[in-house]
C-alpha cells in the first residue's frame, strides 16, 4: 500500500524508483532527492521520523514550495483544522506506509 501512496504522491517528481528522475523532475527549479539512498547519505541510518516529518510537513522541503500548493496542502498536513476528518488528507497510517516503503527500497551502496 506505501507504494501505491507514493506512486499516486511522490513518484512525478521522484520517479517511479524514487531515484529523483520523476517526469517532472526536469521542470523544478531544484533537482528532486534520491530517496532510494536516504540510508547511505546517513551511514546506513534510516530515519523514519525525520522521512515523516518532511513528508507530513512538520520539516520544511524548500523544493516542496508552499504547503497551500494543491499537490500539498491538505493532502499531507494533519494540523489542520484541529485535526478535523477530511478525506483529501493522508492519515499519519498512510504517511507510515509512505516511509516504510521508502525503508524497504534502500540500496545498500
Amino acid at each position: 500500500m506505501g507504494r501505491g501512496w507514493f506512486d499516486s504522491y511522490c513518484a512525478s517528481c521522484h520517479g517511479r524508483d524514487a531515484q529523483g528522475d520523476g517526469p517532472l523532475a526536469g521542470e523544478l527549479r531544484t533537482p528532486p532527492a534520491d530517496l532510494s539512498r536516504i540510508a547511505l547519505r546517513r551511514s546506513g541510518v534510516f530515519p523514519a521520523d525525520e522521512v515523516a516529518a518532511y513528508i507530513d510537513g512538520r520539516n520544511r522541503v524548500p523544493a516542496h514550495g508552499p504547503r497551500d500548493m494543491p499537490i500539498w496542502g491538505r493532502r499531507f498536513d494533519d494540523r489542520l483544522e484541529g485535526g478535523a476528518y477530511d478525506e483529501t488528507r493522508l492519515s499519519p497510517g498512510s504517511i507510515y506506509l509512505i516511509v516504510e516503503y521508502l525503508r524497504s527500497i534502500q540500496v545498500a551502496h
